[in-house]
């Protein structure tokens, strides 16, 4: 794995410069060329002054044409902060907490291992570049790779670092937290955690959901307020990501390998599988592109949107490949914002392709289906639906449902139907034969290939057989 960050390019330039040489020889431009043989008080005095003038400029001269480097270190800090540029290599023993401090730059080589007493940590606020060639570490591989070792806390009954009851963040009171690390592999709880604008590129990794003992696992990748905005997304490319089979719903015990929330980000090449969830994004905008999902549960689930003043921004899900076993493709949520294309989603035995509540969302080309569970496209709450040039198949009820007709039966917790809006075209609808069933229509009823209840929509040019 490595992080990837661009350095600063420094140039120093020494020279040997004999001051009081080029000050006589500037002195004699002054009195050979221009001046006579003969001196006075007043142009000694002024001949002391010239020589003073030139000593002060060259050596001002000098002082400019001369970079003091940045500090170079190897293996020299295992406790406290890292400033300048550090190299670490072979076995690095941390006795304490290290921080990269703000423009300062942890170069960490292939093959290194570190090991970090437990509950200690590395607080990066400068820059930091493991096993990339690219930003100055040796490069890595799956045989020679970066490895940060946590010990295990002699007393695990003692309250950690991560507990703070006046922060919503630290609310885990386990003795390990705070052994968060890079080797991704039986990591207590997140493997990546990101915060206040934080923007490091994961690329070439492998995590692993958090196994805390105690109950208090988490994502492998976390991000809080991570990212400085649409230019500078925290970015996660080409890594692998598994976790465990738990069940789904609150009560499941399952949970997302990926967690963002109010932040921007950018996935690409993602291979998500051997869990119960996929990602949840909560107020959160960028993209996921090239993926491979294969998840439980939901497989990319969105809440609320991204601002930037009174910007707000698209979350953009492009050609990615979803399969779940028991839940939704993809969810908008509660405000969310979402355009797909080019995605192909099938699965969701007790589930529908994509669910939308009160969100605009729109939906191009993609490949929805089989559902063997209910709807290709479940649609209530106060939405703003564009779906064009789908294809939507083999689903368990209908494949397109807006509005929520299910309000009153028994059993159902879903709002009352509210104004929404869907607009339909060209899209191939196929191979529905689901039976539905509600009190409204008096029991079961074969599931029409689109069903709209209470809600507007403009339906042109699709071929539903």
């Amino acid at each position: 794995m490595f992080v990837e960050v661009y350095p600063q390019n420094h140039m120093i330039q020494l020279n040997q410069i004999d001051i009081f040489r080029l000050a006589n020889e500037a002195q004699y431009y002054i009195r050979g060329v221009h001046g006579g043989n003969r001196e006075s008080c007043m142009s000694q005095k002024n001949r002391t002054k010239s020589v003073s003038l030139v000593m002060l400029y060259m050596t001002s001269l000098m002082l400019a044409m001369v970079s003091v480097p940045s500090a170079m270190a190897v293996n020299e800090t295992t406790q406290g902060t890292v400033t300048g540029t550090e190299t670490w290599s072979g076995t690095i023993n941390l006795q304490g907490d290290i921080e990269v401090a703000e423009g300062s730059k942890l170069i960490v080589n292939a093959g290194t291992t570190v090991n970090v007493p437990a509950g200690n940590f590395i607080d990066v606020r400068g820059a930091i570049c493991i096993g990339d060639t690219a930003c100055g570490a040796s490069g890595g591989s799956s045989s020679s790779q970066a490895r940060f070792i946590w010990s295990t806390p002699t007393d695990d009954t003692k309250t950690g670092r991560c507990y703070d009851s006046q922060n919503n963040l630290l609310n885990n009171p386990d003795a390990a937290c705070g052994s968060n690390g890079l080797s991704c592999t039986s990591i207590n709880t997140s493997n990546v955690l990101a915060v206040d604008y934080a923007a490091p590129v994961l690329t070439d990794s492998t995590f692993e959901l958090g196994v805390d003992g105690q109950g208090y696992d988490a994502a492998a990748v976390r991000a809080y307020d991570a990212g400085a905005g649409i230019l500078s997304t925290f970015e996660v490319k080409n890594s692998e990501f598994t976790g465990n089979d738990a069940d789904c719903g609150q009560q499941g015990g399952g949970r997302a390998v990926i967690y963002i929330e109010h932040s921007y980000i950018d996935m690409d090449t993602l291979d998500i599988k051997d869990n119960s969830y996929g990602i949840l994004m909560k107020s959160s905008s960028g993209t996921l592109t090239n993926s491979q999902i294969d998840v439980k549960c939901n497989a990319v689930d969105t809440n609320s949107l991204k601002k930037t003043g009174n910007i707000e921004h698209t979350l953009e899900v492009n050609d990615n490949t979803i399969t779940t076993e028991e839940g939704a493709g993809i969810t908008a949520y509660d405000g969310a914002k979402v355009y797909a294309e080019g995605n192909t989603i099938s699965g969701a035995s007790d589930g529908s392709g994509v669910g939308i509540r009160g969100s605009d969302v729109e939906l191009h080309r993609n490949n929805i289906g089989p559902i063997g569970g209910w709807n290709g496209l479940w649609i209530y709450g106060t939405s703003d639906v564009i779906a064009e040039n789908n294809t939507i198949q083999e689903t368990g009820k209908e494949p397109v449902l807006i509005g929520e007709y299910h309000y009153q039966d028994q059993g159902w917790q879903v709002p009352a139907p509210s104004a929404a809006r869907l607009y339909l075209a060209n899209n191939n609808i196929m191979n529905n034969t689901g039976t539905c069933n509600s009190q409204m229509y008096d029991g079961d009823c074969p599931c029409p290939a689109v069903h709209v209840f209470r809600s507007s929509a403009t339906i042109l040019n699709n071929d539903i057989s």
